[in-house]
């Protein structure tokens, strides 16, 4: 009896699926690797809400990626409260906190390193016109405008000769713990003109309406008379439709909550900033490194 050679059944379709699942889980392999490593929102800022600000519902931490490349690498120093915290139960508040001694231990370390404050339209002008920046910048800002950087953060920084930048919430003026408005207008009208002034929403809304960010820029424009063309993130949050927001609604940068010190015309309006607290000499070096 002749055994019979069983024939082998081909089936296109099936193969043509089997290969093409392959190449498709290859492909996928392959871009993931390529993808850049992803940096999340500083955790505590999310987390903080500003009295008498709305706290945003649903998620607090809004993944984003940092540019690939950048040609400029200039130290964003991100402060909130300049004072000594008397209640030990808000701890977040606490974290926020940089005490005036260490602030002006700060700008000590800054100037005996021969680091120089710049304003963001330097950084601006460096990255669009190829502008030429000190050896050593460093750019300070101060978000929400409380109250304590009039009678503590500004009588340092006109004593060291250092600028910055205050990202100012209009709705917020003249209430408990923020700056009275005359007070703002004293800071950024003195003859020595340290302290430009950056839009933060009227109301420091998450993820805010394009209204919220407009208002903000035009209220301080004609209540203060200065140019206003950076803005930061309230609670560090923000996708896609918010920065193109932003974007039109005349501002030239951004700031995030995104840890580094990278900046290139690719993330203008997601600068990175780092975070400081309560220290000075190498572990501040570290930080002006953006060195966790």
């Amino acid at each position: 009896m002749k055994s019979r050679k069983a024939k082998s059944h081909k089936h296109p379709f099936l193969n043509g699926l089997f290969w093409g699942g392959i190449f498709v889980i290859v492909a996928l392999g392959v871009n993931l690797f390529r993808q850049p490593k992803a940096v999340k929102i500083d955790p505590t800022i999310a987390r903080y809400t500003p009295p008498g600000a709305v706290a945003p519902s649903g998620f607090r931490q809004i993944p984003s990626f940092l540019p690939a490349a950048s040609s400029i690498s200039v130290p964003i120093l991100l402060y909130h409260y300049i004072e000594a915290n008397r209640d030990p139960n808000d701890t977040i508040r606490t974290s926020l906190a940089v005490t005036p001694y260490w602030f002006e231990k700060q700008l000590q370390y800054l100037r005996d390193h021969n680091y120089q404050t710049i304003i963001f339209s330097d950084l601006h002008n460096a990255i669009k016109r190829g502008a030429v920046l000190p050896q050593k910048p460093v750019i300070l800002t101060f978000d929400d405008g409380y109250r304590d950087f009039y009678t503590d953060a500004w009588p340092l920084l006109k004593k060291y000769r250092a600028k910055a930048t205050i990202f100012v919430v209009p709705g917020f003026l003249d209430k408990h713990n923020y700056l009275f408005s005359w007070q703002l207008t004293e800071i950024v009208s003195g003859p020595d003109r340290l302290v430009t002034l950056g839009a933060h929403t009227m109301h420091h809304m998450a993820l805010p309406s394009l209204k919220e960010i407009i208002d903000s820029k035009r209220y301080l424009e004609d209540n203060f008379g200065q140019p206003v063309t950076v803005f930061a993130y309230p609670y560090g949050m923000f996708n896609n439709l918010v920065k193109e927001d932003v974007r039109r609604s005349g501002f030239q940068m951004a700031v995030s909550t995104l840890f580094g010190k990278s900046q290139s015309s690719e993330n203008l309006f997601t600068l990175p900033r780092i975070r400081v607290g309560n220290y000075a000499g190498e572990t501040f070096l570290r930080r002006l490194e953006a060195k966790p």
